[in-house]
Protein backbone atom coordinates (compact mmCIF):
# COMPACT_ATOMS: atom_id res chain seq x y z
CA UNK A 1 0.00 0.00 0.00
CA UNK A 2 1.25 3.40 -0.78
CA UNK A 3 0.74 6.41 1.14
CA UNK A 4 1.33 9.60 -0.52
CA UNK A 5 1.75 13.01 0.93
CA UNK A 6 0.36 15.78 0.38
CA UNK A 7 2.19 19.93 1.13
CA UNK A 8 0.10 22.57 1.82
CA UNK A 9 1.41 25.52 2.10
CA UNK A 10 -0.80 28.10 3.90
CA UNK A 11 -0.34 31.92 2.06
CA UNK A 12 0.95 34.37 4.42
CA UNK A 13 -0.43 37.52 3.53
CA UNK A 14 0.94 41.37 4.50
CA UNK A 15 -0.66 44.38 5.38
CA UNK A 16 -1.44 46.53 2.39
CA UNK A 17 -0.01 49.99 1.98
CA UNK A 18 -3.38 51.41 2.48
CA UNK A 19 -4.08 49.61 5.67
CA UNK A 20 -1.12 50.47 7.23
CA UNK A 21 -1.91 54.13 6.36
CA UNK A 22 -5.42 53.74 7.92
CA UNK A 23 -3.92 52.21 11.20
CA UNK A 24 -1.57 55.28 12.02
CA UNK A 25 -3.93 57.55 11.17
CA UNK A 26 -6.38 56.40 13.78
CA UNK A 27 -3.53 56.20 16.08
CA UNK A 28 -2.65 59.53 15.52
CA UNK A 29 -6.75 60.58 16.18
CA UNK A 30 -6.16 58.62 19.46
CA UNK A 31 -3.21 60.69 20.18
CA UNK A 32 -4.88 63.77 19.51
CA UNK A 33 -7.34 63.15 21.77
CA UNK A 34 -4.95 61.74 24.62
CA UNK A 35 -1.85 63.74 24.64
CA UNK A 36 -3.73 67.21 26.21
CA UNK A 37 -5.95 64.84 28.66
CA UNK A 38 -2.65 63.65 29.96
CA UNK A 39 -0.86 66.81 30.09
CA UNK A 40 -3.74 68.38 32.02
CA UNK A 41 -4.07 65.67 34.19
CA UNK A 42 -0.14 66.18 35.12
CA UNK A 43 -0.08 70.06 35.22
CA UNK A 44 -3.83 69.23 37.92
CA UNK A 45 -1.78 66.91 39.91
CA UNK A 46 1.12 69.31 40.15
CA UNK A 47 -0.84 71.91 41.03
CA UNK A 48 -2.76 69.36 43.77
CA UNK A 49 0.47 68.37 45.26
CA UNK A 50 2.00 72.30 45.58
CA UNK A 51 -0.89 73.43 46.94
CA UNK A 52 -1.78 69.89 49.59
CA UNK A 53 2.15 70.69 50.83
CA UNK A 54 1.64 74.05 51.52
CA UNK A 55 -1.31 73.39 53.51
CA UNK A 56 0.64 70.70 55.42
CA UNK A 57 3.81 73.55 55.86
CA UNK A 58 1.36 76.01 57.29
CA UNK A 59 0.00 73.51 59.66
CA UNK A 60 3.44 72.65 60.85
CA UNK A 61 4.56 75.84 61.15
CA UNK A 62 1.65 76.50 63.74
CA UNK A 63 2.37 73.16 65.47
CA UNK A 64 6.10 74.29 65.40
CA UNK A 65 5.18 77.35 66.54
CA UNK A 66 2.86 75.84 69.59
CA UNK A 67 5.29 73.34 70.35
CA UNK A 68 8.00 75.43 71.12
CA UNK A 69 6.03 78.44 72.54
CA UNK A 70 8.16 81.03 70.06
CA UNK A 71 6.65 82.54 66.93
CA UNK A 72 7.01 80.92 63.60
CA UNK A 73 7.57 82.77 60.36
CA UNK A 74 6.87 82.04 56.95
CA UNK A 75 8.25 83.70 53.86
CA UNK A 76 7.01 83.85 50.64
CA UNK A 77 10.07 84.50 48.14
CA UNK A 78 10.03 86.47 44.85
CA UNK A 79 12.13 85.95 41.94
CA UNK A 80 13.66 85.04 38.73
CA UNK A 81 14.18 81.46 37.97
CA UNK A 82 17.85 81.35 36.09
CA UNK A 83 16.90 78.33 34.60
CA UNK A 84 13.30 79.21 32.85
CA UNK A 85 14.08 80.94 29.21
CA UNK A 86 12.47 84.21 29.36
CA UNK A 87 11.65 84.25 33.49
CA UNK A 88 9.95 86.78 35.21
CA UNK A 89 10.16 88.14 39.09
CA UNK A 90 7.29 85.23 40.41
CA UNK A 91 6.56 84.42 43.79
CA UNK A 92 8.26 81.16 43.69
CA UNK A 93 8.61 79.53 46.83
CA UNK A 94 8.36 79.67 50.43
CA UNK A 95 10.33 78.59 53.88
CA UNK A 96 9.71 78.65 57.27
CA UNK A 97 11.54 80.18 59.90
CA UNK A 98 11.97 80.43 64.22
CA UNK A 99 13.23 83.70 65.59
CA UNK A 100 16.53 82.81 67.22
CA UNK A 101 18.05 85.60 69.48
CA UNK A 102 22.24 85.50 70.22
CA UNK A 103 24.24 88.11 72.07
CA UNK A 104 26.15 90.30 70.46
CA UNK A 105 28.76 92.24 73.21
CA UNK A 106 31.48 90.85 71.25
CA UNK A 107 31.28 92.82 68.45
CA UNK A 108 29.30 95.72 69.93
CA UNK A 109 30.89 98.88 69.09
CA UNK A 110 29.82 100.66 72.73
CA UNK A 111 30.72 97.44 74.86
CA UNK A 112 27.77 96.77 76.13
CA UNK A 113 25.43 93.73 75.62
CA UNK A 114 22.96 93.62 72.70
CA UNK A 115 20.83 91.18 72.19
CA UNK A 116 20.42 90.83 68.30
CA UNK A 117 17.17 88.67 66.73
CA UNK A 118 17.72 86.20 63.52
CA UNK A 119 15.89 84.19 61.73
CA UNK A 120 16.95 80.14 61.61
CA UNK A 121 15.24 78.42 58.80
CA UNK A 122 13.19 75.64 60.19
CA UNK A 123 12.60 73.92 56.80
CA UNK A 124 13.99 74.04 53.28
CA UNK A 125 12.84 76.50 50.37
CA UNK A 126 9.77 74.89 49.18
CA UNK A 127 10.59 75.64 45.45
CA UNK A 128 7.06 75.64 43.45
CA UNK A 129 7.19 73.33 40.16
CA UNK A 130 7.25 74.64 37.08
CA UNK A 131 5.11 76.04 35.57
CA UNK A 132 3.28 76.70 39.05
CA UNK A 133 3.64 79.87 40.74
CA UNK A 134 2.21 82.22 43.16
CA UNK A 135 -0.35 84.34 41.45
CA UNK A 136 1.00 87.82 42.62
CA UNK A 137 -2.16 90.33 42.34
CA UNK A 138 -3.82 90.99 45.99
CA UNK A 139 -6.78 90.44 44.37
CA UNK A 140 -6.33 86.73 44.59
CA UNK A 141 -3.21 86.42 47.34
CA UNK A 142 -4.15 88.98 49.75
CA UNK A 143 -1.15 87.59 51.65
CA UNK A 144 1.26 88.51 48.77
CA UNK A 145 0.13 92.22 49.24
CA UNK A 146 1.95 92.40 52.63
CA UNK A 147 5.03 94.41 52.93
CA UNK A 148 8.05 93.14 50.64
CA UNK A 149 11.36 92.68 52.32
CA UNK A 150 14.56 92.72 50.36
CA UNK A 151 16.91 89.37 51.22
CA UNK A 152 18.20 86.42 50.12
CA UNK A 153 16.82 82.98 48.53
CA UNK A 154 19.29 80.13 49.14
CA UNK A 155 18.46 78.58 45.64
CA UNK A 156 22.12 76.51 45.44
CA UNK A 157 24.30 75.63 48.02
CA UNK A 158 26.75 79.20 48.23
CA UNK A 159 25.01 80.59 45.54
CA UNK A 160 22.07 82.81 46.67
CA UNK A 161 19.73 84.94 44.75
CA UNK A 162 18.58 88.29 45.31
CA UNK A 163 15.13 88.13 46.05
CA UNK A 164 12.21 89.97 47.56
CA UNK A 165 9.63 88.58 50.27
CA UNK A 166 6.60 88.82 51.94
CA UNK A 167 6.33 87.50 55.69
CA UNK A 168 3.78 86.70 58.41
CA UNK A 169 3.96 84.81 61.80
CA UNK A 170 2.60 81.91 63.55
CA UNK A 171 2.31 82.66 66.97
CA UNK A 172 2.46 80.67 69.96
CA UNK A 173 -1.31 81.04 70.91
CA UNK A 174 -1.56 79.33 67.29
CA UNK A 175 -3.00 82.67 65.74
CA UNK A 176 -1.75 84.97 63.48
CA UNK A 177 0.25 88.54 62.94
CA UNK A 178 -2.18 88.59 60.39
CA UNK A 179 -4.92 91.57 61.08
CA UNK A 180 -8.59 91.01 61.28
CA UNK A 181 -9.51 93.57 58.91
CA UNK A 182 -9.56 91.14 55.71
CA UNK A 183 -9.45 87.59 54.77
CA UNK A 184 -5.93 86.21 54.13
CA UNK A 185 -5.25 83.68 51.47
CA UNK A 186 -2.40 82.97 48.56
CA UNK A 187 -3.31 81.11 45.34
CA UNK A 188 -1.41 78.73 43.24
CA UNK A 189 -2.17 78.76 39.41
CA UNK A 190 -0.07 77.59 36.44
CA UNK A 191 2.09 80.87 35.11
CA UNK A 192 1.07 80.37 31.23
CA UNK A 193 -2.83 80.37 32.38
CA UNK A 194 -2.92 83.60 34.91
CA UNK A 195 -5.32 86.20 34.13
CA UNK A 196 -3.81 88.82 36.54
CA UNK A 197 -6.52 90.35 38.94
CA UNK A 198 -8.96 87.39 37.87
CA UNK A 199 -8.70 84.07 38.60
CA UNK A 200 -8.24 81.24 36.09
CA UNK A 201 -10.43 77.55 35.49
CA UNK A 202 -7.44 75.75 37.71
CA UNK A 203 -6.29 76.77 40.57
CA UNK A 204 -5.75 75.90 44.45
CA UNK A 205 -6.11 78.48 47.02
CA UNK A 206 -4.91 78.11 50.61
CA UNK A 207 -6.43 80.40 53.17
CA UNK A 208 -5.42 81.10 56.78
CA UNK A 209 -7.94 81.96 59.42
CA UNK A 210 -5.93 84.76 61.22
CA UNK A 211 -7.75 84.50 64.39
CA UNK A 212 -7.01 80.92 64.52
CA UNK A 213 -4.01 80.18 62.19
CA UNK A 214 -6.65 77.38 60.61
CA UNK A 215 -5.85 76.59 57.01
CA UNK A 216 -8.42 75.57 54.31
CA UNK A 217 -7.64 74.84 50.68
CA UNK A 218 -9.96 75.72 48.33
CA UNK A 219 -10.24 74.06 44.87
CA UNK A 220 -12.79 74.72 41.82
Amino acid sequence: MKFTMRHTHKLTRGFTLIELIIVITIIGIMMAFTVPAITGALKANKLTQSSDLLRSQLAYAQLQAQKENAPIQVRFFQYTDPTLPGGRDKFRAYQLFRRKAFDKSAVNAGGTNQNVETMEPISPLRKLPAPIVFADSERVSTLLGLQKTRGEVPYKRNNPLDAQFVAFDFEPSGSTNLGSAKQWYVTLVDERKEKGAEIPDNFATVQIDPFTGAVRLIRP
